[in-house]
């Protein structure tokens, strides 16, 4: 959201479900390293080998994010 590569209205709603869904209210964060790590753009994958999504370029940057936020409802 955050570099602009989200739908801001989209990404915000679906941040509210997920973290309603972990018992925090809309202004409460986790606290998690994981997540502390995917807002400075580090995805973290299968033995912790770590991603930064600003090496991505151009539209495929735009691409993942949106397939990401596309696939966060089946973790409601």
């Amino acid at each position: 959201m955050k570099n602009n590569y989200l739908n801001l209205d989209k990404a915000a709603r679906m941040k509210g479900q997920l973290l309603g869904k972990m018992g925090l209210g809309a202004k409460e964060e986790p606290k998690d390293a994981g997540y502390q790590s995917g807002l400075a753009g580090l995805v973290t994958g299968s033995g912790g080998k770590r991603f930064d999504i600003d090496k991505v370029k151009g539209d495929l940057r735009e691409k993942a994010c949106d397939f990401v936020l596309d696939h966060a409802g089946s973790l409601l």
